[in-house]
């Protein structure tokens, strides 16, 4: 087998992990914690998060179902992501509101901290098996880069259920979290040490 040969190999090979790490979002899918309305506890809550220069972006899924429909005026149930500093209330921040109307990302909120919504990459994945099965869903594989106010100290992950009240049932699920290193930096190097490979292959 030539060398040249071997490079486009590798070069291919790269080049669809590179594809992958793109795609891979609108397909993942785990397990769900969830939480109705109605329950005792309407908070989902994972602990012990830390971040780092190195590893600075967080990865996670969310999902929300309901039985509610728009109406002027009304005030719907709604599921909010926030990541919150240990033994610190001032270093918040909100990633997401859902509802029945959809989603707000990066929502502005007193006090916490602040972030560009256009940063948070999301992508819409197929609604996991929730119940009970309510009329309207969404889910979303969500990736965004965590501030330096919040890196390299312990956070919590919470996705809190507000209730409304009313008869109409909501639910909340929590999917992995997981803290990622930049989104598609190790496909870009796979595909950069493939072409360095390719290019040294046909000089010889």
């Amino acid at each position: 087998m030539s060398a040249s040969f071997s490079a486009k190999v590798l070069l291919a090979f790269a080049v669809v992990a590179w594809m992958q790490l793109g795609t891979s979002e609108s397909l993942a899918q785990g397990t769900f914690e969830t939480v109705k309305t109605g329950d005792s506890s309407l908070t989902l809550q994972r602990t012990g998060i830390i971040i780092n220069s190195d590893r600075s972006f967080l990865r996670f899924q969310i999902a929300y179902s309901t039985d509610e429909e728009v109406v002027p005026g009304a005030f719907l149930d709604s599921a909010t992501a926030s990541l919150q500093a240990v033994n610190d209330l001032s270093a918040v921040l909100i990633l997401a509101t859902l509802d029945r109307t959809g989603a707000i990302w990066a929502p502005e909120s007193p006090g916490a901290i602040s972030i560009d919504p256009n940063s948070i990459q999301r992508s819409a994945i197929s609604v996991p098996a929730l119940q009970p099965v309510l009329l309207h869903s969404s889910a979303f594989e969500v990736t965004v880069q965590i501030p330096e106010a919040l890196q390299n100290r312990e956070l919590n992950f919470f996705f809190d259920l507000f209730d409304n009240g009313d008869p109409l049932r909501s639910l909340g699920a929590l999917g992995e979290i997981t803290v990622v290193p930049e989104p598609s930096v190790i496909g870009l190097g796979l595909v950069a040490l493939a072409s360095v490979c390719l290019m040294r292959a046909c000089r010889r």
